[in-house]
């Protein structure tokens, strides 16, 4: 074929390297944008979290109350934020499922291989939605507590010994995996520690089940506070509010609801 003669239409491989350079470029959009966003999201909780800290203080640098009880109008407060977040707990507890699926049917003495790569699907399907939805959750967090005159450090407190020493309910992992740090455990357990030894320091307590805690907590990091041992004084406070932190618990959601946002590197974040 001259050139003249030439087809003046691309050739079927050429249309073919087209359409998959075109595929290429709508994946690095929505991943672009994808990424773009869930960065926003995560700068709206720093920002948050920044304001709590400002008006509150810092999330560790919270002090129990010298009657050791949780006051009824910061109970209701703290409810109140619950109520705001109960909504998005199922969207977290599916996202977040299907991870666990895929963990428990690897786990298998002979896994149905096709079952598996089912579930593995199904996760990857997911992925993108996770920073999105983590992002949102703290930031919906942070404006509830600013909206309810409430700062992080309480409301850790508060969620530690009502959900986990009162209610006696283990928090769920939020993403399973084998080499990622406990937040409970490496985070929020030694914090409450602290909290608890300032507690003992300003009260001047020399005995009874506060410091009977302390050397506890400090042996074992897996302990949750207060475990089978709560003062009197805080379960009489927590109490009347049993109904009403039950109607509001989402396990799955546990580490979201006390993490913190924070900076990694130039422009990437965390939540720890």
């Amino acid at each position: 074929m001259t050139k003249d003669q030439a087809s003046p239409h691309p050739s079927w491989l050429k249309i073919g390297g087209i359409a998959c350079a075109a595929a290429v470029a709508l994946v690095v959009l929505v991943l672009g944008g994808i990424v773009a966003v869930t960065f926003r999201s995560y700068e709206r909780g720093l920002a948050g979290e920044s304001v709590l800290d400002r008006t509150y203080g810092r999330h560790d640098s919270y002090r129990i109350p010298s009657d050791g009880a949780v006051a009824a109008d910061r109970m209701r407060r703290f409810i109140a934020v619950r109520r705001v977040l109960a909504p998005r707990c199922d969207e977290i507890a599916d996202l977040t499922g299907s991870f666990r699926r895929v963990q428990s049917a690897a786990k298998e003495g002979r896994p149905d291989v096709v079952g598996l790569f089912g579930r593995i699907a199904d996760a990857a399907r997911r992925m993108p939605r996770l920073g999105l939805t983590f992002g949102a959750y703290v930031t919906d967090r942070n404006k509830a507590l600013l909206d309810n005159g409430m700062g992080l450090g309480e409301y850790t407190w508060i969620y530690v010994v009502s959900y986990l020493a009162f209610l006696e309910q283990p928090p769920a992992t939020l993403l399973p995996s084998s080499n990622r740090p406990g937040l409970f455990q490496d985070r929020i357990y030694p914090e409450t520690a602290r909290l608890i030894e300032r507690h003992i320091e300003d009260t001047g307590m020399i005995g009874g089940p506060w410091v009977d805690e302390l050397p506890r907590l400090r042996r074992d990091r897996e302990r949750v506070p207060f475990s089978g041992n709560l003062p009197p004084e805080l379960a009489t406070s927590l109490e009347p509010h049993r109904p009403a932190l039950a109607d509001v618990a989402c396990p799955a959601a546990a580490e979201l609801d006390v993490t913190i946002t924070v900076r990694r590197g130039v422009i990437g974040y965390d939540h720890r």
